[in-house]
């Protein structure tokens, strides 16, 4: 990167703002070297770089106006894989987690073609995965790692079920609606109390739970609660098993699979994607290994 023509260029900006302006001008993929090359930085990490030699970035809530940066998807992931480097592991769960659930539509260009994923997916390859486009990503130690495993195992039907919930709760009267909150692994009956934010755009709602605590909550994590099983464990699970046989389960109400068979699932992945050597092309591709990248 210091070699680079490119990245030398940068050193005459100064400010968060103007970085975004040559980040929106220049960043034409989210590799870490240029199409076709070994030794070249892309654009988009000499960006990455350039904010974390900036002052400012030293302050990580003056990185905000990079991550909330909805008009561009592409300055928003200069700033995720920014934080990804520089946060310690034990804080990244907090750093990331409001921005797992982020539908904005990401597209980009690799290896000649174009990638169409999500930022909420691009965060998740960040922290579930050990590398980023084959360079190494900073070790997350083993307890914090299955902690993350824990949070991010649920991702795919949390997803499903926030699209679900965010239309029924659109059209109905959110105050006191039964509800049930998975906290911690299980399953708490509680009132939802109110959406937060605009009802078109909001991801979250304050839930009163039966333990008698207040909690906004991630739509993802809430199911609407059954009236003619409430309290029911069998009923849950006669419920499941017929959705299960559904090629369209109701998420609204569907509380999906247990956190453990999620969990041996995405290790399962994990593993698979490490010994054949490509992944999932939503968040990222990768190329053929190649011993000299790193940063």
């Amino acid at each position: 990167i210091f070699a680079s023509s490119y990245f030398k260029s940068l050193l005459s900006i100064n400010t968060i703002e103007d970085l975004i302006e040559e980040i929106v001008t220049y960043a034409d993929t989210l590799d870490v070297y240029n199409a076709g090359s070994n030794n070249s930085p892309s654009c988009f990490i000499c960006h990455a770089y350039r904010l974390f030699t900036l002052p400012q970035a030293e302050d990580l809530s003056e990185v905000g106006s990079i991550l909330d940066h909805t008009a561009n998807a592409v300055v928003r992931c200069v700033g995720f894989i920014y934080l990804r480097f520089v946060t310690n592991p034990t804080y990244l769960w907090g750093k990331f987690e409001d921005h797992l659930f982020d539908d904005q539509e990401l597209t980009y260009a690799n290896a000649g073609k174009q990638v169409t994923t999500t930022i909420g997916e691009y965060v998740e390859g960040l922290l579930v995965r050990d590398k980023y486009f084959n360079t190494p990503l900073p070790r997350i130690p083993v307890k914090v790692k299955q902690m993350l495993e824990k949070e991010l195992a649920p991702l795919p039907q949390y997803r499903k079920r926030m699209e679900a919930n965010r239309k029924i709760f659109r059209g109905k009267t959110v105050t006191d609606m039964p509800v049930e909150v998975i906290i911690d692994g299980r399953w708490v009956s509680g009132l939802a109390k109110e959406l937060l934010g605009r009802p078109s755009a909001a991801r979250k709602v304050r839930v009163r739970i039966d333990e008698g605590s207040d909690i906004n909550v991630h739509l993802g994590k809430v199911v609407l609660k059954s009236e003619s099983h409430s309290g029911s464990e069998s009923g849950d699970e006669r419920s499941g098993k017929k959705r299960r046989r559904s090629r369209s389960p109701d998420w609204s109400r569907f509380k999906g699979e247990s956190q453990q068979d999620m969990v041996d699932e995405l290790r399962k992945r994990a593993k698979e994607e490490a010994t054949i050597g490509h992944g999932d092309s939503r968040a990222y591709q990768k190329r053929p290994v190649r011993d000299d990248m790193a940063l």
